[in-house]
């Protein structure tokens, strides 16, 4: 789809235990707003945990499943890339192509 059908969702400062239920919430809202695509800006996400992975892995399969998009606005970077690496999401080929766009290197 085109960028005319995206529905960006701008992710706060913070995903941790204690704000996952709000972030998750967004997210369905999201996703029940129409048939457009998400995509998200992690651009202010600075404070993060496998809390915030473990949803949008989790709403990945739904929507993809839904037959509709999820996608990163950019790769990864800064806070959200260094918690991917530790994780371990850099092994996986699927999992590159969503979080990094395909490229390890940025």
């Amino acid at each position: 789809m085109g960028v005319m059908d995206d529905h960006v969702m701008h992710v706060g400062h913070s995903v941790t235990m204690r704000s996952v239920a709000e972030f998750h919430a967004s997210l369905l809202s999201a996703f029940d707003q129409g048939r457009s695509d998400i995509v998200l800006d992690l651009s202010d996400l600075g404070e993060l945990d496998l809390s915030f992975v473990q949803i949008v892995e989790a709403a990945r399969k739904q929507i993809v499943g839904a037959g509709r998009d999820i996608r990163l606005l950019r790769p990864a970077a800064g806070p959200v890339a260094a918690l991917l690496m530790r994780a371990g999401f850099d092994t996986d080929p699927d999992a590159i192509d969503f979080w990094f766009h395909g490229d390890l290197s940025a």
